[in-house]
């Protein structure tokens, strides 16, 4: 599990990208399927609008070119504040996630 603010959401033909760093950084990103993601908008979460956003994401980290959560179902990533307000900015001014294991993490 990380929590973290995203910094730049890429959207693409086949995947979409959650970076929570500035781009050119290293960090984490997240990745979403085209057939997630449109679940993902379904749940009423959009690219412009996870922008900025303090959100909880649950899964496996992988290292690729750099740390790596691939998304499988909407319900993994939790927004925890809204768009643009300063609530929790925990391990945000960084700009990098902040990490916490659970034991439980899938």
């Amino acid at each position: 599990m990380v929590e973290g603010r995203v910094r730049h959401v890429g959207e693409r033909a086949a995947r979409t990208y959650l970076d929570f760093v500035r781009r050119g950084e290293d960090g984490l990103t997240v990745t979403v399927s085209k057939r997630t993601w449109r679940r993902v908008l379904e749940h009423g979460l959009t690219g412009a609008g996870l922008t900025g956003r303090r959100v909880r994401v649950r899964g496996v980290v992988e290292i690729r070119r750099g740390p790596v959560i691939e998304v499988a179902v909407p319900e993994l990533v939790e927004p925890l504040d809204e768009a643009g307000t300063e609530d929790g900015r925990r391990g945000a001014e960084s700009g990098h996630a902040e990490g916490r294991g659970t034991g439980r993490e899938r």
